[in-house]
């Protein structure tokens, strides 16, 4: 026994060490020959051969979790485009690289496909919202839970600025959140003031330094406005919900949570105090007391438990009215059928 996890604990070692050694012949080899193709050739190497040692040594054996590997590849990723983006000249060769390297991280998630499409499947039907359901499909595939937090925050909200353009649909239970403190006319001024120094910093770039960098500083970003347009669009189509069981808060990709009627002490109007979980938008109007701590999950898998919650609603005495009819017919009831319907 003692044989056997020393034996592990070696090859877990040595695939690290590998990666290190790996990584760091890469990065030199890219600071001290300044040319596209060892550029290209590092950025390879920081990516795929690195991840494909590692899998030898250590993950095809069981000595290191799977998830290491795919860190291992996101990692070497990240890091090996930046290589490219700083070599002399961004030539086809990498281009074509960086191409390899995204075919590369997609080839992987598919050997897992349909593991991640079950984890899907399983969390819809057990409820889960869109954005839950995406993080558990990611963390089937072996990512870390931080990790997969980032990216199925990232796909929801790209998702939601393409398709979210839609009018929300109606519900009595249902109480908005995006217009109380005029959060979309802030968008507004903060998309006009991105394209205006997009055009300035474009016509700069390829003025005094390279065309290439111009588009990569434009795509940049065009990709800041489509995360700041689907952010706006999970906030308007979600809000917070009277549920029969609980209070269901939505608010877009930004907090989400489920708090129990039983857990409701009071909801109130007025300005959150100090060491509230603050979940409004630009300012809360309405707060509530719990009985006791509740977790909301926020954006890239943050968290944050509490007491005393923070909203910002568009009819802020509706909610009031109609979420203190729901305590008053709970408290009404016998304490064990309350309970039971918590």
């Amino acid at each position: 026994m003692v044989i056997g996890s020393a034996r592990r604990d070696v090859r877990a070692v040595t695939g690290l060490v590998t990666v290190a050694i790996v990584w760091t012949i890469a990065l030199a080899a890219a600071a001290t020959v300044p040319s596209p193709l060892v550029g290209a050739a590092a950025a390879i190497d920081l990516s795929v051969t690195a991840a494909v040692a590692l899998y030898v040594i250590a993950v095809h054996g069981g000595h290191l979790p799977r998830w290491t590997l795919t860190a291992t590849l996101a990692i070497g990723m990240l890091v090996g485009k930046l290589v490219l983006a700083r070599g002399p000249d961004l030539g086809h060769a990498a281009m074509a690289t960086a191409a390899a390297l995204e075919v590369a991280a997609l080839a992987m998630l598919a050997v897992r496909a349909r593991r991640a499409y079950r984890a899907w499947r399983s969390a819809r039907a057990l409820g889960a919202e869109t954005l839950d359901a995406l993080e558990a499909m990611f963390a089937a595939t072996g990512f870390p839970p931080r990790m997969a937090s980032v990216v199925a925050t990232e796909l929801a909200v790209v998702a939601a600025g393409v398709t979210g353009w839609r009018t929300p649909a109606r519900a009595p239970a249902r109480f908005t959140v995006h217009r109380v403190n005029g959060w979309l006319l802030y968008l507004g001024v903060f998309l006009f003031l991105l394209a205006t120094e997009s055009a300035v910093v474009h016509l700069l770039l390829a003025v005094f330094a390279s065309a290439t960098a111009a588009w990569l500083a434009t795509g940049l970003a065009a990709y800041s406005a489509l995360w700041l347009v689907g952010d706006a669009h999970a906030v308007r189509h979600g809000g917070v919900i009277l549920g029969e069981r609980a209070l269901e808060i939505r608010i877009g990709v930004r907090w989400r949570g489920s708090l129990p009627w039983a857990t409701v002490a009071a909801v109130a109007l007025g300005a959150p105090p100090a060491g509230a979980i603050d979940a409004s938008v630009l300012g809360g109007n309405v707060v509530l007391h719990l009985r006791e701590p509740c977790e909301l999950r926020g954006v890239f898998g943050r968290r944050r438990a509490g007491r005393v919650l923070a909203l910002s609603l568009d009819e802020p005495e509706r909610f009031i009215a109609a979420a203190s009819a729901r305590l008053s017919d709970r408290s009404a009831l016998p304490a064990d059928s309350a309970r039971g319907g918590a």
